[in-house]
């Protein structure tokens, strides 16, 4: 699954180079777990342009797979949805503000 993030917003995101906090991992993990969601893998990825930014790609158990699209994780790194942050149909961890 994925989690679109949006620079400045998540304060684990990546800035549009891909640079981001030695820590981010770690920090991102935490946000996932407080939230219910236990992360199996997570790793950055450039979403499908990059200079649209990046996405989490992050595995989740099966039973947890409808609480992290609750949590705006999307099946497929082409979904045409807005990054996590932007959305109002789902959780996402941080909104725009």
């Amino acid at each position: 699954m994925y989690y679109k993030e949006t620079p400045g917003i998540e304060p684990w995101a990546a800035d549009p180079t891909g640079s981001a906090a030695p820590d981010w991992k770690d920090a991102a993990n935490a946000d996932f777990e407080s939230r219910g969601l236990r992360v199996t893998v997570i790793e950055r990825v450039p979403r499908v342009v990059p200079s649209v930014g990046y996405a989490l790609r992050i595995a989740v158990r099966p039973p947890e797979q409808s609480a992290a699209e609750a949590r705006c994780l999307v099946k497929e790194l082409a979904d045409p949805t807005q990054p996590a942050a932007s959305r109002t149909d789902c959780a996402p961890l941080y909104r725009v503000p």
